[in-house]
């Protein structure tokens, strides 16, 4: 795949897939190490996993004034989307 190409790849997913790729390549992250590898900015981060939350796709982990993120591997749209990812270069 030339960079023209992974260039358009990368530019395909909207913040709330890259966040879900991202948590799909980690175990847990925090919402700082979510926003950079997924480059998306502080509130873009807060309202997606929001909405990720809400529809049991992602767990909240709190320890102390730390959140943690992971996904939610026991649902159904998590393994797909899983699936999906690990097909992508």
């Amino acid at each position: 795949m030339n960079q023209i190409e992974l260039k358009i790849r990368k530019r395909a997913l909207t913040p709330f897939y890259r966040i879900l790729k991202v948590l799909s390549e980690e175990e847990e992250l925090t919402i700082t190490q979510i926003e950079l590898r997924a480059r998306v900015n502080h509130k873009t981060a807060v309202s997606n996993l929001i909405l990720l939350k809400n529809a049991g796709m992602v767990f909240e982990v709190s320890l102390g004034r730390v959140k943690m993120y992971r996904l939610n591997k026991d649902n159904e749209r998590v393994q797909i989307l899983i699936k999906l990812f690990s097909s992508w270069p």
